[in-house]
C-alpha cells in the first residue's frame, strides 16, 4: 500500500511539472519584447548598408545617366526595402502562426491528457478507498478465523508441497495429549510413527485418488497415537490448490477427533453383526466374510474349509440344568473353540447350539479334519456348573471349497448335511462331506413328502411282539410295532421315519393312531378268546409335552373299552429327562388311572438312580445292547445282572429284550428275570398271526 501511495504522488508531481513548462515556454514566446521588432529591423539594417554601400555602382551597371541613378535611387530604394520587408514580416508571421498551431494542438493533447490523468486520479481515489475497505474486510475475516479456530476442536493443517514442509495447528499438541511444552517434531518420520500401522495404504489410496482427481477433496479416517500411548480416531480433510498446470501446489484443511463416534459405531456394529452372547460373528457378518473370503480363494486359486458344529443333546442340558447354564456353557465352548483354530479363521454362532468356523487358505483337507479332531477331543472333557458335572459332546461337518461348493449357500447347506450325518452315524464324530448325502437328503424329502400322507392313505400297520413270562412260559403281553408300507418301497422300519415324524411333529397324530388301533386290536384280542395280555405302546417326547395328553389316553380306552390296566405306555430315558418334573406330573396322572408305565432302553442314556427313584414306573426294560454279546463277553454278564437286582431292588418288573438265544434266555432267567421278548420265542406278527401264537 506504501508503495502505491509513493507511485501515486510522484505520477501527479510529474504531470503537474510538464504542464507548468509548456506553460512557461507559450508564455515566453509572446511576451518576449526583442524578438518580434529585432528581426525585421536587423534585415532593413542590412539592406539599408548594403544598398548605401553597392547602390551606385549597381545602377551605373543598368543606366549610364547618372541624373537619373541619382534621382531615383531613394525612391528604388523604398520601393525595395519595403518589398523585403514585407516578404520578411508575412514569412516571420506565417512561422508564428505555424508555431501557434503546433503550439495550439500540443496545448490540445495536453489538456486531453490532463482530463484523463485528472480522471485517472479520481479512480486511483476509488481504488484506494476500494483497497482500504478490502483491507479492513479482509482484517475482519482474518479475526473471525481465528476465533473460529480458537473456539473449534478442530486441527488445521497446511502442506506446502512445493517446500515440502507440514503446518498443524496448536490444537493439534491438545489433541493428542500433549502439554504446550512438550516437543513435537511436525515431519513425516514423527507423524508416520503416530499413525496406526493398518492405516497406512488406507491413507495412500485416499491421497492418491485426490491428486489423480479421482474425487473431489480428500478425506480419510485414520488412527493417531497420544501421548499415553492410545490410539484415537480422526477424520482428516482437506483442498488442493493447482497450478495453470494442473499440478498441485500445495493442501489446507482440518482434522476432527471422531473417536467417540467411532465408539458408537462399532456399538452400533457389534450390536448388528455380533452374538450379544458369546460375542462372536453372527450369521449376517459370518455370511459376509465367506463371501469375501471364497473371492479371494478364487483369484488365487486356494482351498477354504467350513465346519458346522453342533452340539449333542443340548437341550437335555437346558431343561435340566437351566437356560443360564446353557448360556454359560455356550459362552466356554466359543472360548475353546478359538483356542484350536488360527487368528486368522473365523468362529461364528449362527443360532441356538450351532457354530460355524471358516479357515481360509488350508493347504489340504488333513487341516480341517485335524480341527474337527482337536474339537472333538477338547470337549470330552468335564464340565462344572453350580457344583454340577457333565459332559458335552458335539457332531461336526466338514465341506471344502472348491470341492464340495463353491457359493455361499451352497458350503453352509453341504457342511450342515454332514453335521447331520454325523449325527445320525452316533453323535460325537466329524463327517466330510460327500454328493451321495444329496442324495440321501433328497430321498428323505421325498420320504417325508410321502409320510405326510401316510396317515390319510392308510399305509400304517401295527405287528406284535410276545412277551413271555420266564417262570410261567406264558404270553403275557406284546408290544405293539409300528410299521410303514410305503407305496413304492415297500414295508419301512420305524428307525427310518420315526425320527422324520418327531422332527416333523407328525408323531403326535401318528401315535394318537397307534394307540386307537393298538387299544382296539387288544380289545378284539379279548373278544377272540385269547387270555387277557397287557399291550405295551411306544410313548415319544412329543406326545408327553401335550398338556392334555392324559385326557387323549383317557378318551380313546373309552371310545375302544379296553381297560386301563391291559394298557402299558413305554418312554426311554432321553424322553424321560427331557423335562422331567414335566414328565413325572404326566406319569403321575396316567398311572393314577391304572395304566402301566415301563421305562425302555435303560442303561443306554444317563442311568441316574436319582431320577429313577422320582419316576412313577412299574416296569424296566433292559436295552438288548446288554443282551446281545452275554456268550461273547463276561464284561456284559456283570452289567445285566447289576440292572435286574437294581430293578427289583426297588420293586420293579424287569423284561429283557433282544433275545436271539438260548444262552442269552438261560443267563437271564437265572438272573430271575421277570419277562424276555426277542426273536428266540417270536418275531412281531400281525394280528392273525398273534391269535395262531395260542392255538
Amino acid at each position: 500500500m506504501q508503495d502505491f501511495k509513493k507511485k501515486s504522488v510522484e505520477f501527479h508531481t510529474s504531470k503537474s511539472n510538464s504542464t507548468n513548462k509548456f506553460r512557461s515556454k507559450i508564455r515566453d514566446f509572446f511576451s518576449n519584447e526583442h524578438i518580434i521588432p529585432l528581426k525585421p529591423v536587423s534585415v532593413y539594417m542590412v539592406i539599408s548598408i548594403i544598398w548605401t554601400v553597392f547602390s551606385k555602382r549597381l545602377l551605373w551597371l543598368f543606366d549610364s545617366n547618372r541624373i537619373l541613378a541619382v534621382l531615383f535611387k531613394d525612391w528604388f530604394f523604398i520601393i525595395l526595402s519595403s518589398c523585403i520587408l514585407y516578404a520578411v514580416i508575412k514569412h516571420l508571421i506565417k512561422k508564428m502562426n505555424d508555431s501557434g498551431n503546433i503550439l495550439g494542438d500540443q496545448y490540445m493533447e495536453f489538456a486531453i491528457i490532463n482530463q484523463e490523468l485528472a480522471s485517472s486520479k479520481e479512480e486511483l481515489k476509488r481504488q484506494f478507498t476500494e483497497l482500504k475497505k478490502s483491507r479492513e474486510a479482509l482484517r475482519e475475516i482474518a479475526e473471525r478465523y481465528e476465533l473460529a479456530v480458537e473456539g473449534s476442536n478442530d486441527v488445521i493443517w497446511d502442506w506446502d508441497i512445493q517446500a515440502d514442509k507440514l503446518f498443524f495447528s496448536d490444537k493439534f499438541k491438545t489433541m493428542l495429549e500433549y502439554t504446550e511444552e512438550d516437543e513435537l517434531d511436525f515431519s513425516y518420520k514423527t507423524l508416520a510413527s503416530l499413525g496406526h500401522p493398518d492405516d497406512t495404504d488406507h491413507i495412500l489410496k485416499a491421497l492418491e485418488d485426490y491428486l489423480s482427481r479421482k474425487t473431489s477433496f480428500f478425506q480419510c479416517e485414520l488412527r493417531l497415537k497420544t501421548k499415553p500411548g492410545d490410539y484415537i480416531w480422526v477424520l482428516a480433510r482437506g483442498k488442493a490448490v493447482w497450478d495453470n498446470s494442473g499440478r498441485p501446489l500445495r493442501i489446507a484443511g482440518s482434522i476432527t477427533n471422531i473417536t467417540e463416534n467411532k465408539k458408537w459405531d462399532m456399538k452400533l456394529f457389534e450390536k448388528a453383526f455380533y452374538d450379544s452372547l458369546t460375542e462372536l460373528p453372527n450369521r449376517t457378518l459370518f455370511i459376509d466374510k465367506l463371501s469375501k473370503s471364497l473371492e479371494t480363494a478364487c483369484k488365487k486359486n486356494n482351498m477354504v474349509s467350513l465346519l458346522a458344529l453342533d452340539l449333542d443333546n443340548f437341550r437335555t442340558i437346558n431343561d435340566t440344568l437351566g437356560h443360564q447354564a446353557g448360556d454359560q456353557l455356550l459362552k466356554n465352548i466359543g472360548i475353546l473353540l478359538r483356542k484350536h483354530v488360527e487368528k486368522s479363521d473365523v468362529i461364528a454362532r449362527l443360532e441356538g447350539d450351532e457354530f460355524v468356523i471358516l479357515q481360509s487358505d488350508i493347504k489340504n483337507i488333513d487341516e480341517a479334519t485335524n480341527t474337527a479332531e482337536k474339537i472333538i477331543h477338547s470337549l470330552q472333557q468335564p464340565w462344572i456348573m453350580d457344583n454340577k458335572e457333565f459332559y458335552i459332546t458335539a457332531s461336526i461337518g466338514i465341506c471344502i471349497y472348491p470341492y464340495h461348493g463353491t457359493d455361499v449357500h451352497t458350503l453352509l447347506k453341504n457342511a450342515d448335511t454332514a453335521m447331520y450325518r454325523a449325527k445320525s452315524f452316533g453323535k460325537n464324530k466329524y463327517q466330510l462331506f460327500n454328493q451321495q448325502m444329496n442324495i440321501d437328503i433328497m430321498e428323505r424329502l421325498e420320504l417325508e413328502s410321502y409320510l405326510r400322507h401316510a396317515l390319510k392313505r392308510n399305509e400304517f400297520f401295527l405287528l406284535y411282539q410276545p412277551q413271555i413270562d420266564t417262570r410261567t412260559k406264558l404270553i403275557t403281553g406284546a408290544e405293539a410295532l409300528i410299521r410303514w408300507a410305503h407305496p413304492i418301497k415297500g414295508v419301512i422300519s420305524p428307525m427310518d421315519f420315526i425320527p422324520m415324524a418327531e422332527e416333523t411333529g407328525l408323531i403326535v397324530s401318528i401315535g394318537e393312531w397307534v394307540l386307537k388301533t393298538a387299544c382296539r386290536q387288544s380289545r378284539e384280542f379279548q373278544e377272540a378268546g385269547l387270555p387277557p395280555i397287557c399291550i405295551a405302546i411306544n410313548i415319544s417326547a412329543k406326545q408327553l409335552q401335550q398338556s392334555d395328553f392324559p385326557d387323549v389316553v383317557k378318551r380313546v380306552l373309552e371310545e375302544t373299552g379296553l381297560e386301563p390296566e391291559r394298557l402299558e405306555l413305554e418312554i426311554t430315558e432321553t424322553v424321560a429327562v427331557a423335562d422331567l418334573d414335566n414328565t413325572i406330573n404326566i406319569l403321575n396322572k396316567l398311572k393314577s388311572m391304572g395304566i402301566k408305565i415301563s421305562l425302555d432302553d435303560f442303561g443306554t442314556g444317563y442311568s441316574s438312580l436319582n431320577y429313577l427313584k422320582r419316576l412313577p414306573i412299574n416296569t424296566l426294560k433292559i436295552d438288548k445292547s446288554f443282551i446281545r454279546d452275554i456268550s461273547l463277553s463276561a464284561n456284559e454278564e456283570p452289567i445285566a445282572r447289576s440292572l435286574i437286582s437294581l430293578a427289583h431292588s426297588m420293586r420293579l418288573s424287569v423284561i429283557a429284550e433282544g433275545i436271539e438265544t438260548q444262552e442269552q434266555y438261560e443267563f437271564i432267567k437265572r438272573q430271575k428275570c421277570d419277562k424276555v421278548q426277542g426273536y428266540l420265542f417270536s418275531k412281531p406278527l400281525p394280528p392273525e398271526g398273534f391269535i395262531k401264537l395260542f392255538n
